[in-house]
């Protein structure tokens, strides 16, 4: 890391993390819209189609990612 930005902790402004470009406000509010579809499409497959016997579900397989990234 730079050395100058971290002997000056006060330099950082955490407002620059912030997006105000209304363009891409948009983009990111419509990918986050698209994978909120998407996901709430597979989580009502899984619940209303039963899995083949030896099938692996949705929510095992977010169990094991979540575990993955704790360990």
């Amino acid at each position: 890391m730079d050395k100058v930005a971290m002997s000056k902790p006060e330099a950082f402004d955490p407002e620059s993390l912030i997006e105000t470009d209304p363009i891409i406000l948009k983009q990111v509010q419509k990918d986050l819209s698209e994978e909120y579809i998407r996901f709430m499409s597979l989580v009502l497959n899984e619940r209303l189609n039963a899995r083949p016997r030896g099938g692996t579900s949705l929510f095992d397989h977010l169990r094991k990612a979540a575990s993955n990234e704790s360990s």
